[in-house]
């Protein structure tokens, strides 16, 4: 039988490498764009963690089950990537990057116990009350400075919402699916959904693009009618 969670050492390596991805991210993000950025992320993952499945002769999850790891997909990988990265384009610190996304422990207990009626005993209140502590006194500096709405905050916010969410609805709809199928799957899903979004972003421009010339040369042929009339 094929284990369906993640051993031990599997996890440890895991955490190590997802550890080392926001100095990267950072890095690269400098040096490219995060649409080129998630697309080798995403890609590569998928193919190896599908590779990956395939020797291990995993199970891979169908119908429904294989809808819920389609949204996890798009809300821990798509939706928390998409939006660090932007972030990160934005001159966000990849620490201060690390310190919010370090927040999921937190926002994820008091989803469960919302959604999952999970106990918080004394000693998770006490860390969620650290943790909270913890993100405010990283973020203090650049919240004082900044007037109004700061994308950058903005952007992580939504990026731990998105793994936060993500992993309570995994926890609830995706357990027994083999940890190799579902990564595979779910990196699959959010090339795919950062795929068509960039598609949708670049037809916007063109035809944003393509709206704002026509207006100037509407105002072109309405000056040169005007000179035409003051010169007769």
């Amino acid at each position: 039988m094929h284990p369906t969670r993640m051993p031990l050492t599997t996890a440890s390596a895991v955490t190590l490498f997802y550890a080392l991805g926001y100095p990267i991210g950072a890095l690269a993000v400098a040096s490219m764009t995060p649409m080129a950025v998630l697309v080798l992320r995403f890609g590569l993952a998928a193919i190896i963690l599908a590779s990956w499945a395939v020797l291990a002769r995993a199970a891979w999850p169908r119908g429904a089950q294989l809808s819920h790891v389609m949204v996890t997909g798009l809300l821990i990988q798509a939706v928390q990537f998409c939006c660090l990265y932007e972030a990160l384009l934005l001159e966000a610190p990849g620490v201060l990057g690390a310190v919010v996304i370090a927040m999921n422990p937190v926002i994820t207990s008091i989803l469960a116990a919302t959604f999952l009626r999970e106990a918080l005993g004394p000693q998770r209140v006490a860390a969620l009350a650290l943790g909270v502590v913890a993100v405010l006194a990283a973020c203090a500096k650049r919240l004082m400075s900044t007037h109004g709405l700061d994308p950058v905050i903005a952007l992580l916010a939504v990026a731990l919402l998105g793994l936060s969410v993500g992993g309570v609805y995994q926890q609830r709809y995706c357990t027994g699916v083999d940890f190799r199928a579902m990564s595979a799957v779910q990196n699959a899903v959010a090339l795919a959904g950062h795929a068509r979004a960039q598609i949708v972003v670049v037809v916007l421009g063109h035809l944003e693009f393509a709206s704002h010339a026509r207006g100037s040369l509407d105002l072109d042929a309405v000056d040169t009618a005007a000179l035409s009339g003051y010169v007769a």
